[in-house]
């Protein structure tokens, strides 16, 4: 998440690691560990941090995801929260 910071230019907020799931989904090998962020930027820095995400070299399942207007008066910020899990092989 913080090359994704760099890379794109948003601000994160808050990171917060979950529970590593036990369980794959049934007929799947895959699981993950969730997490929850929030970040803030821009529009264009915005889309660029979700184009980071669907080019990045890992896998993940997003689970939900919001964009709320920002309440910056001098410049159009925009703010995301995501709730997502990094998947891996489970055997």
């Amino acid at each position: 998440f913080y090359q994704i910071e760099r890379t794109s230019g948003v601000s994160l907020g808050e990171l917060r690691q979950h529970a590593p799931s036990e369980k794959a989904a049934p007929k799947s090998k895959l699981g993950g560990v969730g997490y929850s962020v929030t970040m803030s930027g821009e529009y264009s820095q915005i889309v660029a941090a979700f184009d980071e995400l669907e080019n990045g070299t890992r896998f993940y399942r997003m689970r939900s995801f919001t964009l709320d207007r920002g309440r910056e008066a001098d410049r159009a910020v925009v703010l995301l929260a995501l709730n997502l899990e990094l998947l891996r092989c489970q055997p």
